[in-house]
């Protein structure tokens, strides 16, 4: 199991860029969570099968919502986080 911590900075929130994440990480069967945090990015914990939270983290990184678009981004493995059982929008 791999878990990956991404801030992502842009035109990322009020363009369902967090729902977007959540449908794609729902098909992958990624859990973790999408959180809008107050300097206007967004916090995202995937946390699944190594090829699945890669391949995940590549389409965050280049924005999932059509009407976002995304201008940098953190990212980093993380461990001793929860175990996470579902995808959330926070």
């Amino acid at each position: 199991m791999k878990t990956i911590k991404m801030n992502v900075q842009g035109c990322v929130q009020g363009v369902a860029f967090r729902y977007t994440t959540k449908m794609k990480a729902d098909e992958r069967n990624v859990h973790g969570y999408a959180k809008n945090l107050n300097d206007g990015s967004v916090e995202v914990i995937l946390q699944g099968n190594e090829e699945e939270v890669d391949d995940l983290a590549t389409i965050v990184q280049r924005c999932p919502s059509p009407a976002g678009f995304v201008t940098s981004y953190t990212k980093e493995v993380v461990s001793n986080e929860p175990q996470y059982t579902h995808f959330s929008v926070l």
